[in-house]
């Protein structure tokens, strides 16, 4: 119950109606909406890692080509790569403003590319807040 409170708690963040885990995700296969990854985090107050998901209604919510750049950009992220990721998610940020995903991760693009700590990356995003 603590973990799924904490990931509900990352819609505020992300901007998204539903967030659940990649366990979660697992379990719908045929999940009938559209759906994207928002990476590998660390919740607060837990020692494991989990991928986490932004599950949409209706595929029209972010076409195709977006989601695609999104997801490429966000792997850049998550391989260590901050130069390039915040290079692909600033024009990704600019033609949706209101992509709260896109605007944390450039955020944290670019926090991380002028960061001494980027040496260590462990390629998961450690959230602080409940």
């Amino acid at each position: 119950v603590n973990t799924a409170s904490r990931i509900e708690g990352l819609c505020k963040t992300f901007g998204a109606t539903i967030v659940v885990s990649g366990e979660t995700l697992s379990g719908c296969p045929r999940l009938p909406y559209g759906k994207r990854s928002l990476g590998t985090v660390r919740l607060k107050g837990k020692e494991c890692a989990i991928d986490i998901h932004e599950i949409f209604t209706g595929q029209d919510r972010y076409p195709e080509s977006y989601l695609e750049r999104f997801e490429g950009a966000i792997a850049s992220h998550f391989r260590g790569d901050f130069r390039t990721a915040e290079s692909l998610l600033a024009p990704i940020a600019d033609e949706r403003p209101d992509d709260a995903a896109a605007l944390w991760y450039l955020s944290r693009s670019r926090e991380r590319a002028s960061s001494p700590e980027a040496a260590v990356w462990d390629g998961v995003e450690q959230l602080i807040s409940k």
